[in-house]
């Protein structure tokens, strides 16, 4: 079985409001993310993690939009968030990802879970259209080059037992810094695979990203 836990109980602290009911073409952004999920046929549940305040408006969103989906409550952290919706889910592989992050097109999702099947953890990213730097107090300190570096991306796939272990030592430890799950599974020493994905897949982190989403959305619409 293949579960998605979605991680949708974040502050919006940069935003400046709650992200996730923001529009994209009249439709909220966290109605945009579950849409894609819904229309992979290999998707058989979704679990999205919400704070406590937001449940109920979370529920009406879905029931509007004919959205199959529970929905649990968050944590103060998102590591927190993430774990109370993957452990609510009853697949052998758990999907992860990100509830602000609406234009995942179908092919990648459903590239991912096949692949997720083969390695156990897998996640998409793609190649840096510039060269990233490691600074210290705004001081560089190495410079990377591009060849050899990768943004990540969610959704990001694993084994059920794999991802909640991870989770568990994560929290744990109150290993809360922002990163992304695939780290977390490498703290446990285990191999992440990497596959292409795809540049129209942004996260909604400030209101320019909704106005670049709002721009890229009919190029997903059409090629799904």
């Amino acid at each position: 079985m293949i579960s998605v836990a979605i991680a949708a109980a974040g502050n919006s602290t940069r935003f400046g409001g709650n992200k996730m009911l923001s529009l994209i073409k009249g439709e909220p952004v966290l109605v945009r993310t579950i849409t894609q999920f819904s229309r992979s046929k290999n998707v058989e549940e979704i679990v999205i993690a919400a704070r406590e305040e937001e449940i109920e408006t979370y529920k009406k969103l879905m029931a509007k939009a004919k959205l199959k989906a529970k929905i649990v409550k968050g944590g103060p952290e998102r590591i927190i968030s993430a774990y109370n919706a993957a452990k609510a889910t009853k697949g052998d592989f758990i999907i992860t990802h990100d509830g602000n992050r609406p234009l995942t097109p179908v092919w990648l999702i459903d590239k991912l879970i096949e692949e997720t099947k083969k390695y156990g953890a897998v996640i998409p990213a793609i190649s840096p259209t510039a060269t990233i730097k490691y600074v210290e107090n705004f001081l560089i300190k190495e410079s990377f080059l591009r060849e050899k570096t990768l943004i990540a991306q969610t959704p990001q796939g694993f084994r059920r037992e794999l991802i909640l272990k991870a989770y568990k030592k994560a929290i744990k430890e109150k290993y809360f810094i922002p990163t992304d799950d695939s780290e977390l599974v490498t703290r446990l020493g285990v191999k992440v695979k990497i596959i292409l994905g795809d540049l129209v897949n942004i996260k909604i982190t400030t209101p320019l990203d909704l106005v670049i989403a709002e721009q890229l959305f009919e190029s997903l619409d059409k090629n799904v």
